[in-house]
């Protein structure tokens, strides 16, 4: 049998191996990028630009964010509480339905897909499944919520609030009911984000704490801190797919791997090369990678194993926030002018420390 015919019959055999070789991203064709959004010097794994252009609030501030549908179908960007939907099934992404989406700006995806949950004044539900409509909404703390993520499994919502607190959201039928209110904090909760198997919490802050919570006691019990500049703003509170590692940045041009322990996190890797300040940061390639972006447009491909710098890439502009596909195959990198960027990484053997 031909090499041909024996992978055809392979992939037929096996459908689900198909799959995971593909991605809904995979038909984006740099081709498609208007003449006005190209640059010189343009990367050959940029394959999409597309957005609308945004004024700068009152504050001075561009208040942007984005998250993918669990099945990468559709990018959300949010600018300003508005609302937009991105098909990016195609050659380039199609503008979908968009809405006022209330007063805040950050949300995350429930893990179907039906339920986009958007951090505000109140933590606003939004059902999804035919044309969006407000399913309910979850009062917060003092003046607002400034992060928001759902448990691994759905039935769990984590919401950080501007007085410090973080409440635990039971989303079981028939009514959601707040199951625990976790306090230490003493400035805002700018970063929430559980561990791969729920059964921990990392809770980030302006007050310069970082806390993981052991969620599996009742109270959740507060097992580990860490303090200083390694989680001074702390935006970014990553545990990687297996739950070994923790990702923390300071917002400054240092980003941290620790091991994670049980009740211990050690420091293992001190990423250093970024030169300005740090705005998000995003586990890429099933895990493999850490991609991270500053805000003057420089954004770095990191080995979880090692720590090495393995790729990295200048984009013009001032950014915002860099978001992953769930395969960890692509990149949406916000500019804070409105447009997304988004960078195809390929497979990650492709990316193999040099």
């Amino acid at each position: 049998m031909s090499r041909r015919l024996w992978t055809t019959f392979f992939l037929l055999a096996f459908p689900w191996i198909a799959a995971a070789q593909s991605s809904p991203l995979d038909k984006l064709d740099a081709r498609k990028i208007p003449a006005d959004r190209t640059f010189a010097g343009q990367p050959k794994e940029l394959v999409g630009v597309f957005g609308d252009p945004v004024d700068v609030n009152p504050d001075g501030h561009i208040h942007f964010y984005s998250a993918f549908t669990p099945d990468d179908k559709t990018l959300a960007t949010v600018v300003h509480s508005k609302v937009q939907l991105w098909d990016m099934t195609g050659a380039e992404a199609r503008k979908g339905v968009g809405f006022k989406g209330g007063t805040g700006w950050v949300v995350a995806f429930s893990p179907d897909g039906k339920t986009l949950a958007m951090a505000g004044m109140e933590v606003t539900l939004w059902d999804l499944r035919d044309e969006p409509k407000v399913k309910l909404k979850l009062k917060t703390h003092e003046r607002s919520a400034l992060s928001v993520t759902y448990s691994p499994d759905g039935k769990t919502l984590a919401v950080g609030n501007y007085d410090g607190t973080v409440q635990l959201w039971d989303l079981a039928p028939p009514e959601p009911r707040e199951k625990a209110e976790l306090k230490g904090h003493t400035a805002y909760a700018t970063g929430v984000g559980f561990s791969p198997d729920g059964k921990l919490l990392a809770s980030g802050s302006f007050d310069q704490n970082l806390f993981v919570w052991d969620l599996t006691q009742t109270p959740p019990r507060r097992q580990a801190a860490l303090q200083g500049e390694s989680v001074r703003s702390g935006w970014v509170t990553l545990f990687s797919a297996d739950g070994r590692t923790l990702t923390t940045s300071g917002g400054f041009p240092l980003l941290y791997f620790w091991d994670v322990n049980g009740s211990e996190l050690k420091v293992r890797t001190r990423l250093e090369g970024h030169s300005g300040f740090v705005m998000s940061a995003a586990y890429a390639l099933d895990g493999k990678a850490l991609a991270s972006q500053e805000e003057n447009g420089r954004v770095i491909l990191w080995s979880v194993a090692s720590g090495k710098k393995i790729h990295e890439w200048k984009l013009p502009g001032t950014y915002h926030l860099v978001t992953p596909t769930k395969d960890g195959r692509h990149l949406a990198v916000l500019n804070k002018n409105g447009l997304v960027y988004i960078l195809r990484l390929g497979a990650s053997s492709e990316y193999s420390d040099k």
